[in-house]
């Protein structure tokens, strides 16, 4: 029922915006070359690629042939490389590993001879890197030029609703650029007629996210979900340095939150409830707990952990957002339903009293007999009220 009261949801990008079947497009050099094929890449850099983007992965191999467990990134990584390309991973030549921290944005790997294996944001891990492996697998120093070049192409990509991912090698202090993988995840194809149906509802749609602005920008703008010049699209770190008061004046017109933690989720719901809106939230990790919980209605994603799925309200089970876009429907087909079941007894039963009370004023000895009165009220009032009730 609450549901039929949201006016404003807060969503996740893939799986719910997006269909979540996330499969690589190509892989960027550091000389800003493109490759469709990966048997069209030299050997060394295949070497540093299968380990940065295939060993420092939490994804595994079933039985069956397919990438399961872990996040939907490393999943399309450990099927491109070792399912659609035949690149044997073994895991065992790692001397330790880090899992993936949305603080950091990145995972990594460590080798016995020293030599760390980062993957993640690019924007954070490319920070720093001095030197980088060129197409023919030759180690070269980076140059403001090479490295331009290199931001130039990742945007395009980005512009492009790609998410990017970065891999690089650090020896020392010393960091070596190896390469970027673009990972390609469509927008459903119901979803911009599911937030129109919102938006004309009077439901406020933003999308929080992980990937960088520019991916995030196209894929809102694909989704239907930025329309106007007016509308804003912030990252965490703008986010976490403005006041709760911008916060709320920007709110109305909030439309992606990039390189989203957590936490920012949970400012987000707190934000919005305290000016009265009725809030609803998507989740489908751990650490989307707390902010399922805040929520007035918190949807946990089918595809989802345990923990997510206790702490959310309603479960979507195919994880999209045009669910949630029909759970509002019903919810207000609920309260509607029961408004007209209580407008109706409500109405019946005062016309009774008032014309009971009224007769014998003009007269009228008796309007209406026990028996009489008795029938309306079970007879004629139920069986109606039970069909508005179950319109």
């Amino acid at each position: 029922e609450t549901a039929g009261y949201l006016t404003h949801i807060f969503t996740d990008k893939t799986g719910t915006l997006t269909n979540g079947k996330m499969t690589v497009a190509n892989v960027i050099t550091g000389d800003s070359e493109i490759y469709e094929s990966f048997d069209d890449i030299n050997e060394i850099l295949k070497k540093d690629i299968t380990i940065g983007a295939g060993v420092n992965n939490d994804a595994t191999i079933s039985g069956e042939g397919k990438a399961i467990g872990s996040n939907d990134t490393d999943r399309a990584l450990l099927t491109y490389l070792a399912v659609e390309n035949g690149v044997t991973i073994d895991k065992s030549i790692i001397a330790s590993s880090e899992p993936f921290d949305s603080r950091v944005k990145y995972a990594s790997v460590t080798m016995p001879n020293g030599v760390k294996y980062l993957k993640g944001a690019p924007d954070i891990i490319m920070k720093g890197c001095l030197s980088y492996i060129d197409k023919d697998g030759n180690k070269k120093l980076i140059s403001d030029t090479i490295m331009a070049n290199l931001k130039e192409t990742w945007n395009t990509q980005t512009e492009r609703a790609m998410r990017v991912i970065a891999i690089v090698k650090e020896c020392g202090e010393e960091r070596t650029f190896v390469a970027l993988i673009s990972i390609r995840d469509d927008v459903r194809k119901d979803v911009k007629d599911s937030v129109n149906k919102m938006l004309n509802a009077g439901v406020k749609v933003t999308m929080v996210t992980g990937d960088v602005l520019a991916t995030a920008r196209a894929i809102a703008r694909e989704a239907g979900l930025i329309t106007k010049s007016t509308d804003i699209c912030i990252t965490h770190e703008e986010l976490a340095k403005m006041s709760d008061e911008e916060l709320i004046k920007a709110l109305p017109n909030l439309k992606v939150v990039a390189r989203a933690v957590p936490s920012d989720k949970e400012r987000l719901v707190q934000a919005s409830k305290s000016i009265g809106e009725v809030v609803g939230m998507t989740g489908d990790g751990v650490n989307d707990a707390a902010a399922l919980h805040k929520a007035d209605v918190g949807f946990a994603m089918g595809s989802g952990t345990e923990v997510a799925k206790e702490a959310g309200d309603i479960i979507i089970l195919n994880d999209s957002l045009t669910s949630i876009a029909d759970a509002i429907m019903y919810g207000r087909t609920m309260s509607k339903s029961v408004k007209k079941f209580i407008i109706f007894q409500l109405t019946v039963n005062v016309s009774t009293v008032f014309t009971a009370v009224l007769g014998p004023i003009l007269g009228w000895t008796e309007v209406f007999t026990i028996v009489q009165i008795l029938w309306l009220n079970m007879i004629m009032d139920t069986l109606a009220a039970i069909a508005f009730g179950q319109e």
